[in-house]
């Protein structure tokens, strides 16, 4: 159960795209999203996966 709670933290440290410039805002949008749905996508996969240690 730890591993769980450092895999989150390490995909909540994302690391952020840099621009500057007229393209600051829009890679700064894209990183957002990207970044929102890779930890929604994580966090299912890891109930997921205790979901299936459980059942066993």
């Amino acid at each position: 159960m730890e591993k769980d709670f450092i895999y989150l933290f390490i995909i909540i440290a994302i690391p952020w795209y840099e621009g500057d410039g007229f393209f600051h805002i829009q890679k700064d949008i894209i990183a957002l999203i990207s970044s929102i749905i890779y930890v929604i996508f994580s966090v299912f996969y890891i109930l997921y996966k205790n979901q299936q240690l459980k059942s066993k």
